[in-house]
């Protein structure tokens, strides 16, 4: 369960240039399911999802993550519940050029300390898994668009996290590579891990497999629908 209580974000806050990207924001989330959230550039939608994964501190508010206040832990045991809870799939993918495909999935994991061939072996599993096991050894450069989502979504998954945060994940996507991360997402939520996607895209916002869709508008929540069972 992630559970917002009253959850503001002021950018640059006390400045002549402050920004107020969340107005306070009360939210619960229940474990599994795919959730988006929809709104325009600039609703608050990415800011939302950086406060849940502990990307950013709220301004004000509390946030509970399976019972357990997240918002005054210190950056050492936020970046440790951030490495172990969330994985994330960002909009431009973020995969370091000049490493192999591999090599990219793996580093999230290494402040664990696992052992190496324990964690190449998992890497391996989630790259056979999306359909990549072929492109182990690659540049990142040369793989395409749908590919490099891909492997963004198996580096998000290596540290086994209990919730996917992915943002705008079909924004450069065309309509089959965006149907085929739908497909994946749903899977991920049907095997128990909450999926939680920021995005304006119709083809995301009205897809079935969405179980909760969030409405944001100028940082306020608008409503929150929920399909049937």
């Amino acid at each position: 369960m992630i559970d917002l209580q009253h959850i503001s974000k002021t950018y640059h806050q006390g400045r002549s240039n402050a920004v107020a990207a969340l107005q306070p924001v009360s939210l619960k989330l229940a474990d599994g399911g795919f959730t988006v959230v929809q709104g325009p550039s600039g609703s608050g939608k990415t800011t939302l999802l950086s406060v849940i994964g502990l990307m950013c501190r709220p301004s004000t508010g509390r946030i509970y993550v399976d019972g357990r206040e997240t918002t005054s832990l210190s950056e050492h045991f936020a970046a440790h519940l951030r490495r172990r809870t969330f994985g994330f799939v960002f909009q431009n993918h973020n995969l370091i050029k000049g490493r192999t495909v591999l090599d990219n999935i793996m580093i999230p994991a290494y402040p664990e300390g696992e052992p190496f061939s324990r964690l190449r072996q998992r890497a391996l599993a989630l790259l056979d898994r999306l359909k990549l096991a072929d492109k182990a050894g690659r540049q990142v450069t040369a793989l395409s668009g749908g590919e490099l989502q891909r492997v963004a979504m198996a580096r998000a998954m290596i540290n086994s996290p209990s919730v996917l945060i992915a943002d705008e994940p079909t924004a450069h996507l065309d309509t089959r590579l965006a149907d085929r991360f739908l497909e994946i997402a749903a899977d991920l939520a049907a095997d128990g891990m909450t999926v939680l996607a920021a995005s304006h895209d119709p083809r995301v916002c009205n897809a079935d497999c969405v179980g909760t869709l969030i409405s944001m508008h100028d940082g306020r929540l608008l409503d929150n629908k929920q399909s049937m069972p």
